[in-house]
């Protein structure tokens, strides 16, 4: 993966989450978020980031509060 591209980290992104079904599983997500927003060129890119990681804020928010597991909602 090219560390310059951010699409690419949004992607891993999304896949990783997918792959989650705890909160602690969807933390090497997040990482790969933040790294990825470190190298933002654009507030486009800086915002879609930022859509995905709320996003799967509000999955993870979700899913405890109704007790289910992260999994059932990250997909």
């Amino acid at each position: 993966m090219d560390p310059q591209y951010q699409p690419a980290y949004s992607f891993l992104a999304n896949l990783e989450f997918k792959g989650a079904s705890t909160a602690d599983d969807s933390r090497p997500a997040f990482e790969t978020i933040d790294k990825g927003m470190e190298i933002c060129r654009s507030k486009d890119d800086l915002e879609e980031l930022a859509q995905i990681k709320v996003l799967a804020l509000a999955k993870l928010e979700g899913a405890r509060r109704l007790g289910m597991a992260a999994g059932e909602l990250m997909g």
